[in-house]
């Protein structure tokens, strides 16, 4: 009886010990970004640069990196250069040494790069995603003023904070730094209006032919020549008065459709 009762436990036991052995070993832990060690002497002033969550990659190459006109042997650090803090180069030259150049220059390019990176982004770390001043889309009101995007209805996009959504930051190769053509990007969320009835194609038919037909995403807004006729041209995609973020308030009936129309 004993015998059998020592096969039964080596039995239960070569069974227990290599589930223990996959489930008690911890993840491994995100490699963390930390200063060479030849940057030893700055982080005993300077250790603050890595207080946030979120850290520049930069780091981890070393101080002299960027700032390689500087004389650390003297405090304060005098620069032995033109520019301040003893960097390299200016904004965005400095930036871009890198950073893909070709993501930052398209047809459409946005106008804060000209005032420089450090508008929206800290330079060593932060306690937001890729390094920005501000959670997002309060970063975007320090420009753009607020009371464009907030109204009576408000486009959930914007409610939600996803400015990131529709728009690049930087450059884009569409209009208003799109990350797609207009009417692409409305129908990216939108794509039940493919199969709905819609004004603009007629009760008598499903879809919605604005930026889904050739013939129709050629065309040219009316009221604004420089613009393409899409979703935009009749729904505001930030905020508005109407309903359904309409530009024109749908009681006018007929007289919307005028507005663009000649009776």
């Amino acid at each position: 009886m004993i015998f059998y009762k020592s096969i039964l436990f080596l039995a239960v036991a070569l069974i227990w010990l290599p589930v223990q052995a996959q489930t008690a070993a911890p993840a491994p832990a995100p490699a963390a970004v930390k200063a060479p060690p030849q940057d030893a002497k700055c982080m005993e002033c300077h250790d603050d640069i890595f207080e946030e969550k979120v850290i520049h990659g930069a780091l981890e190459k070393g101080c002299s990196t960027c700032h390689t006109q500087l004389d650390a042997a003297t405090r304060p650090h005098k620069s032995t250069g033109a520019l301040p803090h003893g960097l390299k180069a200016k904004e965005p030259e400095i930036c871009l040494s890198c950073h893909e150049k070709e993501k930052f220059r398209k047809k459409s390019t946005h106008k804060a790069l000209e005032k420089g990176c450090t508008v929206c982004h800290e330079v060593h770390s932060s306690a937001q995603k890729k390094l920005l001043k501000s959670a997002v889309p309060e970063l975007c009101f320090t420009c753009h003023e607020k009371k464009a995007f907030i109204g009576k209805y408000t486009h959930s996009a914007v409610n939600g904070a996803k400015c990131a959504s529709c728009h690049l930051p930087h450059a884009s190769d569409n209009a208003v730094l799109l990350k797609k053509a207009p009417a692409e990007t409305c129908l990216d969320c939108h794509d039940d209006i493919k199969e709905a009835p819609h004004v603009m194609s007629g009760f008598s038919r499903k879809g919605h032919p604005v930026g889904d037909e050739d013939s129709v995403s050629q065309s040219t807004n009316p009221l604004r020549p420089n613009r393409p006729f899409f979703c935009g041209s009749c729904h505001d995609p930030h905020k508005g008065n109407f309903t359904k973020l309409l530009r024109q308030d749908p009681k006018l009936g007929m007289q919307v459709c005028q507005s663009c129309h000649q009776k």
